[in-house]
């Protein structure tokens, strides 16, 4: 952190510079996270590959979209016969079904 430097004497008798240090609380400080470049390179390709895939997804899926048993299915990670239940139990919503 750079500490602010002031050029003025400190008193009239001697020529000294003042350091004013400003005081750290714990709320001011900052973590930092050292990682190798290879790790973060994997790391921000696999961060673009999942925004790439939540942006397909949106477009597949517009709000007015009406789905198919086997598309809500596999976007639920559910069996088809899972989804028929829960859209009969009324325990399915936000979904318009075919």
């Amino acid at each position: 952190m750079a500490s602010s430097v002031c050029r003025q004497p400190a008193s009239p008798l001697s020529g000294a510079v003042s350091v004013h240090r400003p005081t750290l609380s714990p709320s001011s400080m900052q973590p930092a996270v050292i990682i190798e470049q290879s790790e973060w390179e994997q790391f921000t390709a696999r961060l673009a590959y999942l925004e790439k895939r939540d942006l397909e997804r949106d477009r597949a899926t517009a709000e007015d979209a009406v789905l198919t048993v086997r598309d809500v299915a596999r976007q639920l990670h559910m069996s088809e016969e899972a989804v028929r239940r829960a859209r009969r139990e009324r325990r399915l919503t936000g979904f318009k079904i075919d």
